[in-house]
Order: C-alpha cells, then structure tokens, then sequence
C-alpha cells in the first residue's frame, strides 16, 4: 500500500501481545515500520535512544503503570518536536 504515512518509523509500547501484535498488523498495512514491540517503560526508552522514531502508540495502562507522560517527555526532548498523542482505551480498563 503506498500512503502518506509509508516508511515512517512507529514505536509500539504494549505489554499484551495479543494487542501488539494486532497494532503491528495495522500499522504493516499502512506501510509504517513498526519499531518494537516494546512491553515496558525500560524497553521503549532504549529503543528511543537507539532508534530514529516518528511517532509511537503507547498503551495507556502498561503493567499498572501510565507511561505516556514520561514517554513523551522523552520524544520530545530528543527530537526537539511536540509530541502529539491519541489514546485508546481498551474494554475492561
């Protein structure tokens, strides 16, 4: 498929595979390369400092814990850009 969002690099921060999986898929579909999946705070912090990221989907409850706030912190610090962000909500959460 050839989109606007076609080579853009992804990181997926999700702790249920099932779900990481299924992200992966959709974001494959798009042409995005999914960077990832990262299923801890500790993980996508290395993956940040050692990959070139546009963008990333974080889960909002990962282990118990809210990483968005220091995820985006992170981004935006090492890539000068404001980060944007779009929750989602899982049934159940």
């Amino acid at each position: 498929m050839n989109s606007h969002l076609s080579g853009r690099r992804v990181l997926v921060v999700e702790d249920e595979i099932i779900v990481s999986w299924l992200l992966e898929d959709m974001l494959a579909d798009l042409g995005i390369v999914v960077v990832g999946p990262a299923a801890c705070v500790k993980q996508a912090l290395a993956m940040i400092d050692g990959e070139a990221i546009d963008a990333a989907v974080l889960d909002i409850n990962l282990d118990g814990q809210a990483p968005a706030d220091r995820l985006a912190s992170t981004c935006s610090t090492s890539t000068g850009s404001t980060p944007t962000c779009r929750w989602r909500r899982s049934r159940g959460r």
